[in-house]
């Protein structure tokens, strides 16, 4: 399903929920929650390149809105939702270029000595748009919950530490299984390099989708305990289209074409309501 038929499916359900019929009059509610997901920050050049292992953090979403009930058993949310997604690159190792043939003709092979690490943090602030349908006649309520949400980034962090050396593994001219290394030489390529900066641009907003299914209870006649499970997803890559023609290189000269970068996540929320205003019996 393309990003097209989802928007339109939202504006339906939307319009037909705003438009339904209610025993009871629209009221509004204080909406707090904070999650744990299992979030991605993922760019797949990145993450398949063989010279670097990849450690992704656990995200703490944290959301403050309103919702407005638009029928008996539907509910329109919105608000602020503040995610901050961090995901560590590191390299410690030894790795093999291919073969080579140095100035004197002799072949060679270069070796990178690795011992650095990437470190990438991205905050975003969502506003989202969320169709909320919830069963009303039984004590635990179910919820179902499905929408859009458009992110802002609010800061984009790329740091790298560490340096590694290239060296130069050569045959022994006299005997047949002995190898050397040779380093230390500029000139030949065989020195330090600091670790490689790769920040990827991104753009400064892009839409998400959201999906939930959960429960919540009622602890008083205002106030309300809610919990469920959530997946949400960019739509699409959050990359300018402006940067996406520029092959991606590791640090052993490998070359691939670019690939897109991609955030979202799934995870567990657990949030409190409340009823504001005078409250009416049905």
């Amino acid at each position: 399903m393309n990003n097209k038929k989802i928007i339109l499916i939202i504006i339906i359900l939307l319009f037909n929920s705003v438009n339904s019929n209610c025993q009871n009059n629209p009221r509004w509610r204080l909406n707090l929650s904070i999650a744990a997901m299992k979030g991605k920050l993922k760019n797949e050049n990145l993450d398949m390149d063989e010279t670097l292992f990849k450690e992704q953090k656990i995200t703490t979403p944290f959301q403050i809105g309103v919702s407005y009930r638009t029928g008996k058993a539907t509910r329109l949310l919105s608000g602020l939702r503040f995610t901050s997604y961090k995901v560590n690159y590191t390299s410690h190792g030894v790795y093999y270029g291919v073969g080579k043939i140095d100035a004197g003709n002799n072949y060679y092979v270069p070796c990178y000595f690795t011992k650095y690490s990437i470190d990438r943090k991205l905050n975003i602030v969502s506003v989202p748009l969320i169709m909320e349908f919830e069963t009303v006649k039984t004590p635990l309520h179910l919820l179902f919950q499905i929408g859009l949400m458009n992110s802002f980034v609010t800061e984009n962090v790329y740091e790298s530490s560490g340096n590694y050396e290239v060296k130069g593994l050569y045959n022994d001219p006299q005997y047949v299984n002995i190898k050397y290394l040779v380093n230390d030489i500029p000139s030949m390529g065989f020195s330090y390099s600091a670790a490689p900066k790769n920040k990827v641009n991104l753009k400064e907003s892009f839409f998400s989708f959201y999906t939930s299914v959960g429960h919540s209870v009622d602890l008083s006649k205002r106030i309300h305990l809610k919990t469920s499970f959530f997946y949400e997803t960019c739509l699409g890559d959050i990359v300018p289209s402006q940067y996406r023609n520029r092959d991606y290189k590791n640090i052993k000269g490998d070359q691939s074409s670019y690939r897109k970068t991609v955030v979202g996540g799934f995870g567990i929320e657990a949030g409190l309501s409340v009823d504001i205003g005078k409250l009416k019996s049905n």
